[in-house]
């Protein structure tokens, strides 16, 4: 992505109506940003879709949890953001 965008970043979840009660994190992908130290996990946890991380930067890393895509359905979404400035 060009300079001065941004990602944003859904997870829509096809396993969801399988939720088995347990409340914890059920991981999915880890997202970060090697400029600016961000990582988060990105967890399963019901919804059918939703919104899991906007960067600061457009440039992002995403890391699939090995053995979830067995595990699971699920689609990870990127869209790119353009901020302008005048």
């Amino acid at each position: 992505m060009a300079a001065g965008q941004k990602v944003s970043i859904t997870l829509i979840d096809y396993g969801w109506g399988t939720v088995t009660g347990d409340t914890r994190c059920q991981p999915y992908a880890y997202v970060g940003e090697k400029t600016v130290g961000v990582n988060q996990t990105v967890c399963g946890n019901g919804e059918r879709q939703r919104h899991v991380y906007t960067s600061t930067s457009n440039h992002v890393l995403v890391q699939i949890v090995p053995g979830r895509a067995r595990e699971t359905q699920f689609l990870i979404r990127f869209e790119g953001t353009c901020m302008l400035q005048i």
